[in-house]
């Protein structure tokens, strides 16, 4: 595991002290993922393949999703490409999942979720670790600062680079989404089949969601990856975007063959990322070829909250991070390092006596 900060003196808030020292969060194994909405991409894919052939008509198609995926902005691409890591052909390799919503920060767009992703295509293991966006972490020329002020102060490469530095860890791809566009994609979806685990009555997140099994449309699905109003804050909000992208998921999957050209078309418009269409087709191949069918295991960095100099942080464990970190990279479920606090069903929230957010 590479760390890229081994020897450096630890400063009580730089990636070293916190990338493993104080909390309690992690969270439960299920099968979510942002990785896994990339992967579909790629099988959606090959499934066009079949569908429409060989040939020119192909060759065009792959070609203008190509398009649609990369980022046009070569500045941009190339701060990218020099913070990614080269990746070793068929071994496992780390990627960075942006979510950003740009209607936060005061300097414009903040990433909203950060999952670093272990994708081993080999043996079909897909390991993420969601990273809160609170945690304190320091930025070279901006001193103390929250893990979403990285994508504010420099962008996608900004956050790769904070992502790989806090888990000491090369990332060799990425893929960013912007939730506005999520929005846009579920509505040509016609909604999302959603568990929503507690009510939410959020003004800030955009409005009022009942708990229980439903269809979202795409304002409502918003509303649940927005809101933070929960005793345990951003750690149940990282929980509903799981749910919310392994919603998204099932309904592709579950899409009639013909439906899916246009689907593809509006997948590839709404995500950014250094893969291209053939990468996706022969991970998505791999993955579905893997002996023993997909494994995903979820968890969040281990966490606690507390105030520094006025500021309240979310503050990394770095004695439980390692040891995450150690089973992330052979392939084990990292969750068995620390209990989860959060809920990811309206019969869990409803065992527990959790009901509405208590504030909006």
């Amino acid at each position: 595991m590479l760390n890229k900060n081994k020897g450096k003196k630890a400063d009580p808030l730089s990636y070293d002290s916190y990338a493993r020292d104080n909390g309690t969060y992690s969270h439960k194994q299920r099968k979510k993922g942002g990785l896994a909405k990339k992967v579909a991409i790629g099988v959606l894919v090959a499934l066009l393949v079949a569908v429409i052939g060989a040939g020119t008509a192909l060759a065009l198609y792959v070609n203008d999703l190509n398009n649609s995926m990369q980022n046009t902005d070569e500045q941009e691409a190339q701060e990218i490409n020099d913070v990614l890591a080269p990746a070793v052909s068929d071994e496992p390799f780390y990627m960075v999942l942006i979510g950003a919503d740009d209607r936060e920060g005061v300097g414009g767009a903040r990433s909203d979720t950060c999952i670093l992703t272990r994708v081993d295509a080999e043996n079909g293991t897909i390991t993420m670790l969601s990273i809160p966006r609170d945690t304190a972490i320091t930025l070279e020329g901006y001193g103390t600062q929250k893990f979403n002020a990285a994508y504010a102060y420099e962008g996608t490469s900004g956050t790769i680079e904070a992502a790989g530095a806090l888990c000491g860890v090369g990332v060799s791809h990425y893929a960013e989404v912007h939730f506005q566009d999520l929005v846009s994609l579920i509505d040509k979806m016609g909604g999302v089949e959603v568990d929503v685990p507690i009510e939410i009555d959020d003004k800030k997140a955009g409005g009022h969601i009942d708990a229980g099994k439903q269809t979202l449309n795409g304002k409502q699905a918003l509303i649940f990856a927005r809101s933070r109003s929960y005793a345990n804050g951003d750690f149940q909000r990282t929980t509903s975007q799981r749910i919310l992208v392994e919603a998204c998921l099932n309904k592709v999957l579950s899409m009639d063959t013909t439906e899916l050209p246009g689907l593809v078309k509006d997948l590839a418009s709404c995500v950014k990322t250094d893969f291209n269409v053939i990468d996706l087709v022969s991970l998505a191949a791999s993955m579905q070829n893997a002996e023993g069918g997909i494994k995903i295991y979820s968890a969040l960095v281990p966490s606690s909250t507390a105030t520094v100099n006025g500021v309240s942080y979310v503050v990394c464990d770095t004695v439980k991070l390692e040891e995450m970190m150690k089973l992330t990279d052979e392939g084990e479920d990292p969750s068995k390092v620390a209990e989860d606090s959060t809920v990811d069903s309206s019969k869990e929230a409803e065992e527990q006596g959790i009901t509405v957010i208590p504030k909006s």
